[in-house]
């Protein structure tokens, strides 16, 4: 009776051991299920919770950052000395070297003034038919 109680414990704990491997095996590597945002995309996403999950501000605003500075967080206009993400004037805002500190400002910018701060670009960002985000 021990010698069968004991092949058997074996034989279950041998059972589950592969099962293990096994089971171990046929799963994806987690890199393949969950990836880390990239900065755009982690911009984008705090830009949107700055506004209140607001779509159609969001699309706005999107489509000014990526005319100003393609998502850039570095961008600098040497030219009229405008920075980060949103090109906000140093002259007149001070340098925001942060990158979620200039989608503040520009936020705050924003529903000061609408899209005057950035009338500069409005040919890349004004029209209808130029889309840098897909419609939900």
């Amino acid at each position: 009776m021990k010698t069968f109680l004991f092949t058997w414990v074996i034989l279950v704990a041998l059972y589950l051991i592969v099962l293990g491997i096994v089971w171990k095996a046929i799963q994806p590597p987690k890199s393949d299920w969950i990836r880390e945002l990239t900065p755009t995309e982690s911009y984008k996403l705090y830009l949107y919770e700055g506004l209140d999950w607001n779509y159609k501000q969001f699309r706005q605003m999107s489509k000014i950052a990526y005319c100003e500075s393609r998502w850039i967080e570095t961008a600098y206009n040497y030219k009229t000395g405008d920075a980060g993400l949103f090109q906000v004037n140093v002259a007149l805002h001070g340098y925001i070297p942060d990158p979620y500190e200039n989608i503040d400002y520009a936020i705050t910018l924003y529903k000061k003034a609408k899209r005057q701060p950035w009338i500069a670009s409005i040919k890349c960002w004004s029209y209808p038919h130029i889309d840098f985000l897909p419609k939900v």
